[in-house]
């Protein structure tokens, strides 16, 4: 059902959606938005699985150990793409067997991911691409296809000025009413649990469920429309409306964080240091230009420091982990030659004033950046951060904009400007050990990566 209504000054406040079509009333309990019909699922998410830790991801065999401690497995086999097995706790004293692949899997599923509140002064935009086929998308990209890059809060979402324009889903879980200038758009599902005033217009590429009040000049959907409150829009619905309980569950699995401080306490005494010669000072509070290279293999560093410029080249697959902070002023700068990534695990802060950047920003999913600090993570300065960032634990705020190549999966997220996200769906796609390589949209060489909405039916 189409429906498109003009209504007069007199007349918004007072119109419903469900009176503008064929409106049924579920049965008390049929809780919408969190059980849906087949091929009504949110993008890329199969809701028949349930949900594991730290993520969405569920590790398998939890509760047996590895049979081999991963740091103490073969150099040779780690570089030649078969290791390590990254054992990070879950905070109950229970062991994962898995490799940092998987955990990208599991935490970097969505563009943003906020176990608290999301506030901004300014815009929000999120885009999607798959850097195994196509470059990332400009700051200001309008295109329909860079979808696939989800906005997640289990929080409430605390807008200021500007618009909301998420090129994927679009959850809000907290209580907190939404209330902002602009318009809000999302390109897949909309799930919105508080109640919103959205003055400018409001539309969904696939489905929509409000559990709330829902104020909107406009209220545009795509496919159908559920909603457990009064409505007031002028409707434009392509689907079926349907009025009923809806439940809106938190996107972001927060519970069982990864225990990234135990892993990193463990590389202090075994780590391929010596094979390079490496000092865990050799970053430690740097004066000046910097240089550093590191081979395929697994490294330990005390902190990384220092005022001037600090660059790493990472020439092959690479875990560093670092006991204490990353905080410098100035630039901090990761170069990965062609085929090489890298996965950062922080047990102190991370903090910069200046450029920080863990790769390259037409393949931010070849890093990931782990942090286990309740301290904020300050991000100052002019140019974007790159990587995939997991901080649970963390606030991240920057007081001006935040330009991001990659992801966040954070505590709170705090921004006094503007939020512009270039999210790498190829970061879901990393293999583990023994699996088969997943191919490109479009095969080898395709001119895919358009990324259409998963889960059409």
């Amino acid at each position: 059902m189409r429906t498109a209504l003009l209504l007069t000054p007199l007349t918004l406040a007072a119109l419903a959606v469900a009176a503008c079509g064929d409106a049924t009333l579920q049965q008390p309990g049929d809780e919408l938005g969190h059980s849906q019909p087949p091929g009504k699922l949110p993008d890329g998410v199969d809701q028949s699985v349930a949900p594991g830790p730290a993520g969405g991801g569920g590790a398998p065999d939890a509760g047996q150990p590895p049979a081999e401690d991963p740091l103490d497995q073969d150099r040779d086999d780690f570089c030649d793409g078969i290791g390590p097995l990254v054992d990070l706790g879950n905070g109950r004293n229970v062991e994962r067997e898995t490799c940092t692949g998987s955990i990208a899997e599991q935490v970097f599923a969505q563009s943003v991911c906020t176990c608290g509140d999301a506030r901004t002064a300014g815009y929000v935009r999120t885009r999607g691409f798959d850097s195994r086929v196509e470059g990332a998308p400009d700051e200001d990209d309008e295109g329909e296809a860079s979808t696939g890059a989800s906005f997640g809060v289990n929080g409430s979402y605390l807008a200021g000025a500007g618009f909301t324009d998420i090129g994927g889903p679009f959850t809000v879980a907290g209580p907190e009413p939404l209330n902002f200038v602009g318009y809000l758009k999302a390109a897949g599902d909309l799930r919105m649990a508080p109640e919103a005033v959205i003055p400018g217009v409001t539309r969904s590429g696939r489905d929509a469920y409000l559990k709330g009040n829902y104020t909107s000049a406009v209220l545009r959907v795509e496919r159908d429309l559920y909603h457990a409150g009064l409505v007031l829009a002028v409707p434009d619905i392509d689907g079926e409306v349907t009025q009923g309980p809806v439940r809106v569950d938190p996107p972001c699995a927060c519970d069982d964080p990864y225990d990234i401080a135990g892993f990193v306490e463990q590389a202090r005494q075994r780590n391929d240091n010596a094979l390079i010669d490496l000092d865990p000072d050799a970053l430690k509070q740097s004066v000046g230009s910097t240089d550093l290279e590191l081979p395929c293999g697994r490294y330990y560093l005390s902190e990384i420091s220092g005022v001037g410029g600090i660059d790493v080249t990472v020439t092959g697959r690479v875990a560093l982990m670092v006991d204490g902070p990353v905080a410098t002023l100035g630039r901090l700068e990761f170069e990965l030659t062609e085929g090489a990534e890298i996965d950062v695990f922080i047990k102190g802060n991370l903090g910069s004033i200046g450029a920080i950047r863990f790769g390259d920003e037409a393949r931010p999913a070849a890093s990931r950046v782990y942090v286990a600090s309740r301290e904020d993570v300050v991000l100052i300065g002019g140019a974007a951060f790159v990587g995939n960032l997991y901080a649970p634990y963390a606030r991240v705020t920057a007081p001006a904009f935040l330009r991001v190549f990659g992801s966040l999966f954070v505590g709170d997220l705090d921004v006094a400007g503007y939020v512009n996200v270039a999210y790498d769906r190829s970061v879901t796609e990393l293999n583990c050990p023994g699996e088969d390589p997943e191919p490109p949209p479009g095969g080898a060489g395709g001119a895919g990566g358009g990324g259409g909405q998963g889960g059409e039916p």
